[in-house]
């Protein structure tokens, strides 16, 4: 396992699913972890299965729907550790699935509130602070593969999610001379609260998905993605403006 030892790591949205995954990752690897989420008992619980594993961890309830928020988790962050060297930004929804003619006003402004706006607002805190250490250091962003591919019934979903990719590539482009690299990661179907509210927990449903959209004829698994995500956060020191798909062949398929 690459190692992240004396590292500082924000997980934003880091209290289930892949962000879950992402937090514990990271800190078994050697990072001190900062979750932040709105959900304080499960966030809280995160930290301390890390701690229970002898990692460092704190939580910090956070709205990413709020700009002051997200800031302030960037800011606390630093006031426990002392900096900020890797951050991973998950939070997401799919919004209520439904044809783009049939979407309502508030459905489509609360996925890009949520799936663009906040991201906006991480990468900004985030590479404000990473500038201020005088450089350094490595953003994730966690988009999809329906970012990539189009998906009936979810219009704004994949909308929001090309348009992520692109504000990273934008991102990794105006820091890249600073040593800070931004990367994303594309999952494809992976077995999270999300994907069982999606499918509606319906076994035949979620059989479906994994043998018509994944040449690997399975459901991921959030560590699955994680690994990528600690990849993109410790080796991958001469990438950036790229997304790591991990989809099970999702986008290649015929």
């Amino acid at each position: 396992m690459a190692r992240l030892d004396g590292k500082v790591a924000l997980v934003v949205g880091g209290s289930s699913g892949i962000g879950k995954a992402a937090a514990l990752t990271l800190a078994q690897a050697g990072a001190r972890v900062v979750v932040a989420a709105r959900r304080v008992t499960e966030g809280s619980a995160v930290v301390e299965e890390i701690l229970r594993q002898g990692g460092t961890a704190r939580f910090v309830e956070t709205d990413v729907t709020q700009a002051p928020q997200v800031t302030r988790a960037v800011e606390s962050t630093v006031a426990a550790f002392g900096r900020l060297d890797c951050a991973v930004n998950v939070p997401g929804t799919t919004g209520q699935p439904s044809t783009i003619a049939d979407c309502t006003d508030d459905n489509w402004t609360q996925v890009l509130h949520l799936n663009l706006t906040a991201f906006f607002w991480c990468l900004r805190a985030e590479l404000r602070q990473m500038r201020a250490q005088g450089g350094g250091g490595s953003i994730v962003n966690v988009s999809s593969a329906i970012g990539k591919r189009a998906f009936r019934g979810l219009g704004p979903y994949g909308a929001t999610k090309r348009a992520l990719e692109s504000l990273t590539e934008t991102a990794a482009l105006e820091v890249a001379s600073e040593g800070i690299t931004v990367n994303a990661v594309a999952p494809g179907s992976i077995e999270t609260e999300a994907f069982l509210g999606f499918t509606q927990g319906d076994a035949a449903t979620q059989r479906m998905m994994a043998e018509t959209y994944h040449p690997m004829a399975r459901i991921g698994q959030p560590d699955e993605v994680a690994r990528a995500i600690l990849y993109l956060c410790s080796d991958a020191t001469f990438t950036t403006g790229t997304t790591l798909t991990v989809d099970g062949g999702w986008v290649f398929r015929s």
